[in-house]
């Protein structure tokens, strides 16, 4: 009953319709200085990739270590 009420809901629709989003930008000022800027690229281009590798050697180790006798 509850989710036929929601979706026969004509306002709560038009209000889900209407909801702006913000977005919400970096520092242009921090950014203005090149160092920064390549640093924030940097870090955000190679900190995900690192995790992933470095966790992914560590089940390695577990896995062979788990399996090995």
């Amino acid at each position: 009953m509850n989710v036929v009420n929601y979706m026969t809901d004509k306002t709560g629709l038009m209000e889900l319709r209407s909801r702006e989003f913000k977005l919400r930008l970096l520092n242009k000022e921090v950014l203005g200085q090149k160092t920064q800027l390549l640093k924030w690229k940097l870090l955000n281009t190679l900190l995900p990739l690192l995790l992933v590798l470095v966790s992914g050697l560590i089940i390695q180790v577990v896995r062979r270590k788990r399996f090995a006798s």
